[in-house]
C-alpha cells in the first residue's frame, strides 16, 4: 500500500493507517510478552497513567487501540532470564501446539523467535489483511532482512521501544 497524507496545518501531515471501521465486539486479544530480565515488559504494557511521558504514551496507545477496535487486550507477561530461557520457549511453543488459541500475538526477543519459524509455530504475517509493511511505522530494513521468500514472521517498528533502547 501507498501512503495517503492529508495536510492538517501548515507544515504538519498526518499519515493514515487505511484501516476500515473494525469492531471486534469486545473479544479478547491475548498478547504474550517476553519480559526478558524484567525490564522489557513495560515497553508494551503499563497498568496506569502516572505522568511519565513514555509510560503514559504506552498506556494511551493501548487504550486507543482497545477502544478503536472494541477489543479487550489481555497482556500476559512472562519474565525470565538467560539461564531459564527454555521456560519461555517451552511455554510459547506448547501454548501454540496445543491449538487452543492461547496467544494471538507474541512480543518476543529477536534472539529467541527465529527458531519458531522452522518449527512452524509462527504465522506468515504477509497473509494478514491489515498489516501493511509499506507504512512508515514498520522498520522497512528489518522487514526486508527478515523476510523469507516474500513471507514475514516478525515485525518491528515504532511500537517496539526495544528496537531503539536495546540496539547493539
Amino acid at each position: 500500500g501507498g501512503e495517503s497524507t492529508d495536510t492538517t496545518t501548515a507544515g504538519e501531515t498526518e499519515i493514515h493507517d487505511d484501516l476500515p471501521e473494525l469492531n471486534y465486539n469486545g473479544d479478547e486479544f491475548t498478547i504474550l510478552v517476553e519480559d526478558y530480565g524484567g525490564y522489557c515488559g513495560a515497553d508494551f504494557w503499563v497498568e496506569e497513567s502516572d505522568g511519565d511521558v513514555v509510560n503514559d504514551a504506552i498506556y494511551n496507545r493501548n487504550q486507543k487501540v482497545s477502544e478503536r477496535l472494541n477489543l479487550d487486550l489481555d497482556w500476559v507477561m512472562f519474565t525470565h532470564n538467560w539461564d531459564d530461557r527454555s521456560t519461555f520457549t517451552t511455554k510459547f511453543r506448547s501454548g501454540v501446539l496445543a491449538g487452543d488459541g492461547a496467544y494471538d500475538l507474541v512480543a518476543g526477543l529477536g534472539y529467541f523467535m527465529p527458531s519458531f519459524v522452522s518449527d512452524g509455530i509462527l504465522s506468515d504475517m504477509s497473509e494478514l489483511p491489515y498489516i501493511d509493511p509499506e507504512k512508515p511505522w514498520w522498520s522497512d530494513k528489518f522487514m526486508e532482512a527478515s523476510s523469507l521468500d516474500g513471507k514475514y514472521y516478525f515485525v518491528t517498528g515504532d511500537a517496539c521501544l526495544g528496537l531503539i533502547k536495546n540496539m547493539f
